[in-house]
């Protein structure tokens, strides 16, 4: 792919519209990705917190 795209770049001129939607995609993906990371951060930390309040609960014991 990185062949492609270094191959793809020599013509950069020519095609402008095709590179400023082909940055926008990254864009996107890189959106993508940070949003999967945002979503674990917060699960982890919902975890955490969870453990945080769990507390032995006291049996009677004859």
């Amino acid at each position: 792919m990185c062949q492609m795209m270094h191959a793809l770049g020599a013509g950069k001129g020519s095609g402008k519209p095709f590179w400023e939607h082909l940055t926008n995609a990254r864009i996107e993906v890189l959106r993508a990705v940070r949003s999967l990371i945002d979503e674990r951060i917060d699960h982890l930390e919902k975890k955490k917190t969870e453990k945080s309040e769990k507390k032995a609960t006291p049996i009677a014991v004859e």
